[in-house]
């Protein structure tokens, strides 16, 4: 096919959701105005509509997969509450994403915080780890370990000038700094560069929430 002789219309409309009559109409508007300019010998004509639809539970759009039409869904990707965008860590490794926000925590303090996502991570750590002896107490003296540590050197020190974040020195800091050095040693053994891709891919997430997101 000859691209220089290819015509695209795009259409556009917003608040799709609410407008779903108005679509269906431009629709079969389009396809009888299409039909007529075959007639005289106008081909390669390709109309793309883009219909805007806003992130609320509960809102659908249907879209209109069949016959000439083809729907394709584009979301929006947004990183969580406290996690780096998305940008940030595209064909990143994962330690090099964990030490650039953990420097500019002991900075200036990043929106990132590696020390807490750590935190977030630890009880569920600590529950995986299985003891010889079930009737061991270590599990709970494990926690109640990480949880004292937690009291006395998990906040963010001051330093002099009362900059929050500055010279932060902690058992949690250490820790996040051998929690990078480990993971360097892991991504020399499997495609560094392609995580986050392969994460988001994943069915259990795709299923979770209904289409790639």
């Amino acid at each position: 096919m000859d691209r220089s002789k290819l015509r695209l219309i795009l259409v556009q409309c917003e608040s799709g959701d609410q407008k779903g009559n108005l679509v269906a109409c431009a629709r079969y508007s389009i396809e009888s105005e299409i039909k007529t300019l075959k007639k005289i010998d106008i081909k390669n004509l390709f109309v793309i509509l883009i219909v805007q639809i806003p992130r609320v539970t509960g809102r659908y759009f249907t879209g209109f997969q069949c016959g000439t039409w083809h729907s394709v869904h584009i979301d929006e990707l947004r990183a969580k509450d406290g996690m780096p965008h998305f940008i940030d860590m595209y064909k990143k490794p994962i330690s090099a994403v964990l030490e650039s926000y953990l420097h500019e925590t002991e900075t200036s303090g990043a929106q990132f915080d590696v020390i807490s996502l750590i935190w977030s991570c630890i009880q569920k750590a600590l529950a995986s780890v299985k003891d010889v002896n079930e009737e061991s107490k270590r599990n709970i003296e494990r926690v109640k370990l990480m949880f004292s540590l937690e009291e006395r050197y998990g906040k963010l020190c001051t330093s002099k000038e009362g900059e929050p974040g500055r010279n932060q020195k902690s058992v949690m800091s250490g820790l996040a700094v051998h929690i990078i050095a480990l993971l360097k040693e892991k991504e020399e053994y499997f495609d560094q560069h392609r995580w986050l891709s392969t994460e988001t891919a994943k069915s259990i997430d795709i299923d979770r929430a209904g289409t790639y997101r």
